[in-house]
């Protein structure tokens, strides 16, 4: 996943070095589980790996020019994972 992707398909707006940090931690998840086939170890890997397949749905279907559902609240779970949004219950 990469900061371009997320700005070319209109699901971040601007981003900035922390955002960007963040999203690097997108990028290890796919290029561990592309070439090692599994993902890093860390605490917050299940979530984020979670986030990276529902972005990677919503990317797909708008390169296939589809209109993507937000049925998992992938857009508001970027924006928390970016900081830029509230956690809610």
């Amino acid at each position: 996943m990469s900061s371009f992707l997320l700005v070319k398909y209109a699901l971040a707006g601007d981003i900035d070095n922390s955002s960007r940090k963040r999203i690097e931690t997108l990028a290890e998840i796919r290029n561990r589980l592309i070439h090692f086939g599994r993902f890093p170890e860390r605490g917050s890997v299940h979530d984020d790996a979670i986030l990276f397949i529902r972005l990677t749905e919503f990317i797909i279907t708008k390169i296939l020019g589809l209109s993507p559902s937000n049925v998992f609240n992938t857009l508001e779970n970027l924006e928390i994972f970016l900081g830029k949004g509230e956690k809610t219950n």
